[in-house]
């Protein structure tokens, strides 16, 4: 569930609220208080938490969420309205967020 996580209360919480910035301190707080929050996280090594920022930041790149690595900025995106529907039925409403599918 991380990348679920954050997807929606990072990315999806950025767009609620219109703030397209982005850097390494919204990974590094998103994975503050996720091993704040979960014990098993907690105990992961700086090398994989490291690995992970580094994966998920290439996700938003091979998305276009991000121009680049080291792009500031989050691009809009676009939603297909099918795959909302899809979404919206199978009750994963919290997820359109990070899509940038405000209504």
């Amino acid at each position: 569930p991380v990348v679920w996580d954050f997807m929606t209360q990072v990315i999806g919480e950025k767009f609620r609220v219109f703030n397209m910035s982005f850097g390494m301190i919204d990974l590094n707080e998103f994975f503050m208080r996720l091993q704040d929050s979960n014990d098993e996280v907690s105990n992961w090594s700086d090398a994989t938490i490291e690995k992970i920022k580094q994966v998920l930041r290439k996700m938003l790149v091979e998305n276009e969420y991000l121009d680049d690595v080291k792009a500031d900025h989050l691009n809009a995106v676009y939603l297909e309205s099918r795959l909302e529907e899809c979404i919206r039925a199978n009750g994963d409403n919290d997820a359109l967020l990070a899509f940038n599918c405000l209504h």
